[in-house]
């Protein structure tokens, strides 16, 4: 545990006061930590505030931060443009994540009829569905790869090569995926894929290899298919909604880049 020295802090009473962010749990030097920024904490952290213990750990947490960052600003770092800059992106983003999570709100009114279609149209996912056993080895940053690179790697033992010749840390492990928790066209590939073939997949910074190294028949219990089908296509009608929104705001708005900066193929010119 972090103990904060030569701090004042003070533990406030439950019930004692309520704040519009919510109730005050803790004081920095008269800054108010509030129950919304320790829960904002813990889901950030994955801990559960049910435990004490926990929740004692995540507290102390925040206490630090808010200590080290105040001691920042007494220094004027606050002014610095390497900090403006990540709280320029930070806002930016947080912002973003909100805006797409109200995309996606309320876009994913399901009818049993559509549940129903979907049942039969995917197997895969309810009377034949297998969970798959995948070696996975998880490495970052996924640019350190060429496409060429990428391309060439047949076996799991060429790819872990490839990043010790290449010095690029990575975790290797096996997983268990539950084809019904992917997007659909994505569990029908993966379902599809013939066992100990090697695939690739990126998502920002991380690169993954992996292939199939066992399948588990575990059929839908009928009386889940419904819920369960219902739950699919409400993630696929959120998403599509997030997308949809994407499209829309670049298509209204007017962007311009520097000449070099722009997307491949664009008539960037310079401003």
């Amino acid at each position: 545990m972090i103990v904060a020295a030569a701090a004042s802090i003070q533990l406030a009473a439950c019930g004692k006061k309520d704040d519009p962010a919510g109730q005050v749990v803790a004081t920095v030097n008269g800054t108010e930590i509030t129950t919304s920024e320790l829960q904002a904490e813990a889901e950030a952290l994955q801990a559960n505030l049910q435990d004490p213990a926990a929740r004692r750990q995540v507290l102390e947490l925040v206490v630090q931060r808010q200590l080290q960052a105040a001691a920042a600003k007494e220094r004027g770092l606050d002014k610095d443009p390497r900090f403006l800059a990540q709280r320029r992106r930070a806002e930016q983003y947080i912002l973003a994540q909100m805006y797409l999570m109200a995309a996606g709100a309320g876009a994913d009114d399901v009818d049993m009829r559509q549940a129903r279609s979907f049942i039969m149209r995917n197997p895969a996912l309810f009377d034949e569905r297998q969970v798959l056993v995948v070696d996975r080895l998880g490495f970052a940053p996924a640019k350190a790869l060429s496409k060429a690179e990428v391309a060439a790697v047949a076996t799991m033992a060429e790819a872990e090569r490839l990043l010790l010749a290449k010095g690029i840390r990575f975790e290797r492990r096996s997983a268990v995926v539950d084809p019904t928790d992917l997007p659909p066209k994505v569990a029908d590939n993966l379902v599809k894929m013939k066992d100990g073939v090697v695939f690739y997949d990126s998502q920002g910074d991380n690169g993954m290899f992996g292939a199939i190294l066992e399948r588990r028949p575990e059929p839908v219990p009928m009386t889940e298919q419904l819920s369960r089908a219902s739950e699919i296509l409400k993630r696929q009608k959120r998403q599509e909604a997030v997308e949809a929104a994407a499209r829309d705001l670049r298509k209204r708005a007017k962007i311009s880049y520097q000449a070099g900066y722009g997307p491949v193929g664009s008539s960037a010119k310079p401003r």
